[in-house]
């Protein structure tokens, strides 16, 4: 039995370093995650903008 890893979609390197990350293994994001990004992000948070990061990601969110 063979256990094959899913590829990371994001690979940094520099001189001696290398960080990838592995989507499937970050955790999903919580209201209160999604509430601080919104009051850091943005004028504030709401249930619908809430919602929106939840289901788009950060990233997402932002390029939205």
């Amino acid at each position: 039995m063979s256990i094959t890893a899913a590829p990371p979609v994001l690979i940094l390197t520099a001189p001696n370093i290398q960080i990838s990350i592995n989507p499937s293994a970050v955790a999903p994001i919580t209201d209160a995650d999604a509430a601080r990004f919104l009051a850091q992000a943005s004028m504030g948070a709401s249930r619908e903008l809430i919602n929106q990061v939840k289901s788009q990601g950060y990233a997402g969110w932002l390029d939205g």
